[in-house]
């Protein structure tokens, strides 16, 4: 997992915008949130995929390069 997970970081960025988060979710490919008003924020990008329970795995948000991530 942590093999695929640093190939799907050094895609292009295009390639890795395709599962790029809705502003109304939070899975899929995109930025850090704020979890509260007053935090320290440091800026990085994030692959949140949820995994448990499965009735929540929303697999759209899933990569489909590198080959096999799933």
């Amino acid at each position: 997992m942590k093999d695929a997970t640093a190939k799907f970081f050094e895609l292009p960025l295009e390639e890795r915008n395709k599962i790029r988060m809705p502003s109304d979710d939070f899975q899929g490919y995109g930025q850090a949130f704020v979890a509260f008003q007053g935090q320290t924020l440091d800026w990085s990008d994030a692959l949140f995929l949820n995994v448990y329970p499965s009735h929540h795995r929303k697999l759209k948000f899933w990569p489909t390069s590198p080959e096999g991530f799933k």
